[in-house]
């Protein structure tokens, strides 16, 4: 460990502490100020929220209430990201005080009785680590996560995943994993709506052509495990309020590829309803449809 690392580290958890001093309107507003600072300084991310919230709204980019959504869209993530940094501190009384509701618990236990685990999907909306927590008190769960290039911060982003309960193992070692987790009747956890390109799988969100990635279908379809939606959103009171949705079996054809297609198409529909109830809770600050000059259909990702 370099000196940096662990200064960076050690900025980092006296950060967290200080945090717990802070009353949350201050935290808030400063999250929100350097959110707004962000937004007018990150070119790329900003041309890429206007284009993703045109999609969404059906108005172009330049339009006032598309204009507005990228901005709240921004503003609520550094709220996320502030909240992070705090649940460094997480312990279950904290979470289940940040808890409003809970919609649609009984479809975990419908879903575990078949005995080959779930596999709970998600986008990047609202508080979706604070969801996975909120399960992991009942479920033991996996998510596989990419490594981040800073050693510093992949080694806070760890902690506090850990402290928020569940079990973390690196996307190259993931496949296994997540075999032995539903292989026991556990709960793995995956987000799906990270663009992809030519290279994953094709369906119809929002009315365009976006490519996903292949994991949770292939998945579904190798072990059996139902594919079950939890939408993870944060209430006006700044609490979480989770929707459990009924769980999708799925079953093999003699044409995987179609069948991939298929079911990840079901999994887009779903997510369309979630992100249209509050999309300025959806983060997305890569472009979900680039412009493609070759239209022909592109082959599956793989799992």
């Amino acid at each position: 460990m370099t000196f940096g690392g662990l200064t960076g580290r050690f900025l980092l958890v006296a950060g967290a502490a200080l945090d717990g001093a802070l009353p949350q309107s201050v935290k808030y507003r400063a999250a929100s100020l350097l959110a707004r600072f962000v937004f007018a300084v990150w070119r790329t991310g900003r041309e890429n929220v206007f284009a993703n919230m045109s999609q969404v709204l059906g108005k172009p980019e330049q339009h006032p209430e598309t204009q507005q959504l990228a901005k709240k869209s921004m503003e609520n993530y550094g709220w996320y990201l502030a909240d992070f940094l705090s649940w460094m501190r997480m312990t279950p009384e904290r979470l289940q005080k940040r808890v409003r509701e809970i919609q649609g618990e009984e479809h975990i236990a419908e879903a575990l009785q078949a005995g080959k685990g779930v596999i709970f999907v998600s986008g990047h909306f609202g508080l979706w680590d604070l969801g996975g927590a909120m399960l992991a008190q009942r479920f033991p769960v996996l998510i596989p996560v990419d490594q981040l290039n800073s050693g510093t911060v992949d080694w806070i982003v760890r902690r506090v995943r850990n402290r928020l309960g569940f079990d973390t193992v690196p996307v190259e070692r993931g496949l296994r994993a997540m075999l032995r987790q539903l292989q026991s009747n556990r709960v793995v956890g995956l987000l799906f709506d990270r663009p992809m390109d030519a290279r994953g799988v094709p369906v119809e969100f929002f009315g365009e052509r976006a490519y996903l990635p292949a994991g949770p279908a292939a998945l579904s379809l190798r072990t059996g495990a139902p594919l079950v939606m939890c939408q993870c959103r944060r209430s006006e009171d700044n609490g979480l309020a989770v929707t459990v949705y009924p769980p999708l079996y799925t079953a093999r054809s003699d044409d995987e590829k179609r069948d991939i297609q298929d079911i990840m198409q079901q999994l887009a529909v779903m997510l369309e309803d979630i992100i249209r109830s509050c999309p300025e809770q959806w983060y997305m600050f890569r472009p979900m449809w680039p412009q493609r000059i070759n239209t022909e259909a592109p082959s599956q990702g793989s799992a």
